[in-house]
């Protein structure tokens, strides 16, 4: 196995932190994740875009669900990771939200800088 690791300065904002794109070939795509203690907060979420034949499921981290009735619907982004964060923690704090799932030809196109 080959890793790959991320390290950014102590002032580095949110802001500072770009995509990545890794492709490879396994009968089983993987996220090694091990969050250190020197994280800049206690909730650190982690985003992941999974492109692919079918929907990705995580095998060894709980598929949250949740609590759409707690959700702010006139203003999710008010209360929105709130509701992650507190179905995360039913799950003992590791856990996974499927945000999307369906066609990618929904989506608009992505121009990459390398073409």
């Amino acid at each position: 196995m080959n890793l790959v690791a991320f390290r950014l300065p102590k002032q580095a904002t949110t802001g500072d932190i770009q995509p990545i794109r890794l492709t490879y070939d396994a009968p089983c795509p993987m996220i090694p994740l091990k969050l250190t203690a020197a994280a800049t907060q206690p909730d650190m979420p982690v985003m992941v875009w999974v492109l692919g034949e079918s929907r990705a499921i995580p095998s060894n981290y709980r598929s949250l669900e949740l609590n759409e009735a707690a959700i702010n619907w006139l203003s999710p982004s008010s209360n929105y990771d709130a509701v992650i964060r507190a179905a995360a923690r039913v799950a003992g704090g590791q856990g996974f939200v499927t945000e999307m799932s369906g066609l990618t030809s929904a989506l608009p196109p992505v121009r990459h800088p390398e073409t």
